[in-house]
């Protein structure tokens, strides 16, 4: 085969392997976004900046009552999505918003409530079940006779209302309830709401 031929051969063949390699073909390319703030897409339904606002003002209104300043000991809570409820045309991941208001929580309560984690609660049961067989041992902490109860379980609810304007928009209001429920008594101790009102195309996927 004649030399220059040959090179030309692999030149185009170097060429057709690096064209694609190359990252985001269509033109858009990825960048990183700050999640406290609003969104450039953003439509009528819940975006992160208003998990952050929401979860963030709850946190400040549940170790600022004073149910909870005053105790002698630390209530056991349990924070998950079971208690959590969707009504209405916003789709949003409940564990998604649970979630991070118990890190909240945990962070900033800094020893003064203690967190129940049931959504470990086969893994746990699994470890009990070979520390009392003897096939490892008891651990550094201590062995107790049944896992920890709840003292106040968070329940809430996402609800909302939409209005469909003339010129093609949509404002969609929503009201985020969120409850501490004493677990032995059965009353609610504590009580607080997020609400905001949007308008937009909501022409947004949400998944």
């Amino acid at each position: 085969m004649d030399k220059f031929l040959f090179t030309f051969i692999c030149m185009v063949t170097l060429l057709g392997c690096a064209s694609t390699k190359t990252p985001n073909a269509s033109g858009i390319e990825t960048k990183y976004v700050d999640p406290t703030l609003e969104s450039r897409s953003s439509g009528v339904g819940l975006e992160s900046n208003d998990v952050i606002n929401m979860t963030d003002s709850m946190v400040r209104s549940i170790l600022n009552d004073p149910i909870f300043v005053n105790l002698k000991s630390p209530p056991r809570i349990l924070v998950d999505e079971t208690g959590f409820t969707l009504d209405g045309n916003t789709r949003i991941n409940r564990k998604l918003i649970t979630t991070k208001l118990r890190n909240g929580l945990s962070r900033a309560a800094m020893g003064r409530m203690v967190f129940v984690a049931r959504y470990a609660q086969q893994a746990i049961m699994a470890e009990r079940d070979i520390k009392r067989t003897g096939m490892v041992d008891r651990g550094t902490i201590r062995q107790t006779e049944a896992t920890a109860g709840v003292d106040f379980k968070l329940v809430g609810s996402i609800l909302t209302t939409d209005e469909r304007h003339s010129n093609g928009l949509t404002s969609r209001y929503h009201f985020i309830n969120f409850e501490l429920i004493d677990m032995e008594l059965g009353v609610t101790v504590w009580a607080d709401a997020y609400e905001l009102k949007k308008t937009g195309a909501d022409d947004v996927v949400y998944r």
